[in-house]
C-alpha cells in the first residue's frame, strides 16, 4: 500500500508486519526501509520542523531496518545536525562508492525533487507513475546528504564540493569527482567518519579494566559512540588481528598510558598512522612521577588526568573532550 511516509512525508510502501499486528514496516523512496510500532505510529505526528526531519530520515538511511518504538522517539528528535562539510563528505562518500570509476559523469539533477515538492500535498496514490518513478531515484539522496530540500542539496554540490573544495565539477546536471575529490576519499577511508566505534587501548589489569568499564566507558557512551576493548570480543583471530581491525573500524580511539604499557603505545601510534584521533589518558600520579612518567616523545599532548577516587571527574572530562574534538555522536546508549 503505497502512503505517506510517518517521517518525511514523501511515498512510501506501507505493510502489516507478518509476526506482529501492531508493527509496520514503511519502504521509503527517502528514509529508507524502517519498521515501527502502533504506539509510535500514533504519537510521531506531522513534524513542522525540517531539520529534524533531515536528521532523521539520514540517521534512519546510516540505520536500515530499525524499529523505532516510543522509547526512540525523543532521541530521534535530538539528533545532532551535520556541519556542510559533513554532509558534503556523505554526498561524496556515496559517489565514490556507487560510482567507483574515475571520469564518470554521474546525474546528480534534482528536478524531479523540486517536482515532488511543488506536489507534496497529493497522496502518493494520486501522483503519476512517471513522477513516483523520478522520485524514488532522487530521493535517497536528501537523506544520504542529511539535507532538507533540493535546494540545500543543490548549494552543496555547487557551492560547496565545487565551488570551495573543488571535489566535484558539474556540467549540465552532471557531476564528475575530481582528483582533489578522489584524494580526500581517501583520507575519509581512513578517518571513519560515519563510525560509531571507539576502541580502548588500556592495559589489561583487573583493577584499570574495571575502572574502565566504570568510567572510561561512561564518558564514551555519553557523548553518543559505542566503546569497545579487544578483551570484550568474541572472536578466533590473532588478538593483534583483531586489534587492528577494531581500530580501523574506529571514528577514534581512546588511549590509557597508565603503567606506560608497550601495547597501548602501539595501538595509539598504529591509530594515528591511519589518521585516526587519539585522545591521550593518564592516571596523574603515574604522569607525573619520574619512574612512570610517559614517554617524552608524547607528553606534549593535551592528557586527560584522572584520579581514582574521582571518577565521575573523569567521565565528564572525556565526554566533554570527544564532544569538542570529535562532535557528539548520534548513537542512543539504549542502542
Amino acid at each position: 500500500m503505497l502512503e505517506k511516509c510517518l517521517i518525511c512525508q514523501f511515498p512510501a510502501i506501507k505493510e502489516h508486519s507478518q509476526t506482529n499486528r501492531d508493527e509496520f514496516t514503511f519502504d521509503c523512496f527517502r528514509c529508507g526501509t524502517y519498521r515501527v510500532d502502533g504506539l509510535f505510529a500514533a504519537q510521531i505526528g506531522e513534524i513542522e520542523d525540517q531539520q529534524i526531519v533531515a536528521n532523521i530520515s539520514g540517521w534512519l538511511r546510516e540505520h536500515q531496518n530499525e524499529l523505532l518504538d516510543i522509547k526512540r522517539l525523543n532521541y530521534l528528535k535530538k539528533l545532532k545536525t551535520p556541519s556542510v562539510a559533513e554532509k558534503g563528505n556523505k554526498i561524496l562518500t556515496f559517489l565514490s562508492e556507487k560510482y567507483p570509476m574515475a571520469g564518470m559523469k554521474i546525474d546528480m539533477s534534482v528536478a524531479p525533487l523540486s517536482e515532488f515538492y511543488s506536489n507534496k500535498s497529493k497522496e502518493p496514490r494520486d501522483m503519476t507513475e512517471q513522477l513516483l518513478e523520478k522520485i524514488k531515484n532522487k530521493a535517497p539522496l536528501l537523506s544520504i546528504s542529511w539535507t532538507q530540500h533540493h535546494y540545500e542539496l543543490q548549494y552543496i554540490l555547487e557551492k560547496y564540493l565545487e565551488d570551495s573544495q573543488h571535489f566535484i565539477l558539474f556540467e549540465d546536471n552532471n557531476v564528475m569527482i575530481t582528483p582533489a575529490g578522489w584524494s580526500h576519499i581517501e583520507q575519509l577511508k581512513k578517518s571513519n567518519p560515519n563510525s560509531e566505534l571507539t576502541f580502548v587501548a588500556i592495559e589489561f589489569s583487573d583493577d584499570l579494566l574495571e575502572y574502565c568499564d566504570e568510567y572510561i566507558f561512561e564518558g564514551i557512551s555519553l557523548a553518543g559512540y559505542k566503546p569497545e576493548r579487544a578483551d570484550k570480543k568474541e572472536h578466533n583471530d590473532l588478538i593483534d588481528d583483531k586489534i587492528a581491525s577494531l581500530i580501523r573500524q574506529s571514528r577514534f580511539i581512546v588511549a590509557d598510558f597508565t603503567n606506560n604499557n608497550r601495547g597501548v603505545y602501539y595501538e595509539a601510534g598504529f591509530a594515528r598512522g591511519l589518521g585516526i584521533p587519539v585522545i591521550c589518558l593518564c592516571r596523574k600520579n603515574d604522569f607525573e612521577s619520574d619512574e612512570t612518567r610517559v614517554h617524552f616523545d608524547i607528553q606534549h599532548y593535551d592528557f586527560i588526568l584522572w584520579e581514582e577516587e574521582n571518577g565521575e571527574r573523569l567521565v565528564s572530562r572525556l565526554q566533554s573532550r570527544i564532544e569538542a574534538t570529535i562532535g557528539k555522536g548520534n548513537l542512543s546508549r539504549s542502542s
